[in-house]
């Protein structure tokens, strides 16, 4: 978003905040986060995921050892080959860890405990390892226990009743938390722009999740049918609805 002043000079409505120059710096990541499913879509495609789910588990370590590479921890021998292909997606490798590592814990739910001594093993591990280098290969792992274990031991988990408003939180923050800044609310201190961040963004992901994300998780089940009355082929878009009591 730019402007003229009135010297003629080109200068971006953004451009006095703590992030200049992006209205929602948060949408950058979606674009990994879709490459992602995509890659999901392909395992289904191929019934890797119901004849060999155990690969699952070797998707985020291999992930992870690419990216020792590309940050040059050490060398493959083919390791021309490999720059030519991956360079510059450093950043959607290690995204794509934790994703996978998210899928194998869904995959295998019913076999992960939460035990609090592992939990408090996690914990110490990703203290010890966020301010180093080893946080990019550390957390994947150790911080992907410690939030399930918080969000199914708090007395939070039936909050989720109400909507599951996470992503809408995390899509409308952003541009939110710039306007304010725009408007100068962190002169009120921390934790009252905090708390009008919080407050603004919350409507918004209300809505989000209401009007958009519901309705679209509801087409998840969504089959779509061939049939061929009298020789001709029509396709039907068959949507299951929940039973009604």
């Amino acid at each position: 978003m730019t402007g003229w002043t009135n010297f003629g000079e080109k200068t971006s409505l953004l451009s006095h905040v703590p992030f200049p120059g992006a209205f929602d710096g948060a949408l950058w990541t979606l674009y990994n986060e879709f490459l992602c499913y995509l890659f999901v879509v392909a395992l289904g495609i191929l019934a890797i995921l119901r004849r060999a789910p155990a690969l699952i588990l070797a998707i985020a370590p291999i992930l992870l050892v690419l990216l020792a590479h590309t940050y040059r921890l050490f060398v493959f021998p083919f390791s021309i080959f490999y720059v030519g292909m991956f360079h510059g997606v450093d950043a959607y490798i290690a995204q794509a860890a934790y994703f996978f590592v998210g899928a194998a814990v869904y995959l295998y739910r019913n076999r992960v405990r939460l035990h609090v001594n592992l939990f408090v093993v996690m914990c110490a591990l990703t203290a010890l390892a966020a301010p180093t280098k080893l946080a990019r290969y550390v957390l994947p792992f150790a911080f992907s226990y410690v939030l399930p274990w918080l969000a199914f031991r708090l007395p939070f988990h039936n909050a989720a009743r109400f909507g599951d408003f996470s992503y809408g939180l995390y899509i409308y923050a952003f541009p939110v938390q710039q306007l304010l800044a725009l408007v100068g609310i962190p002169h009120w201190g921390f934790w009252g722009y905090l708390l009008l961040s919080v407050t603004a963004t919350l409507p918004l992901a209300f809505l989000s999740w209401h009007v958009v994300e519901r309705r679209c998780l509801g087409l998840k089940h969504a089959k779509i049918q061939v049939r061929a009355p009298s020789g001709r082929i029509s396709l039907a878009l068959y949507v299951p609805r929940k039973n009604a009591h």
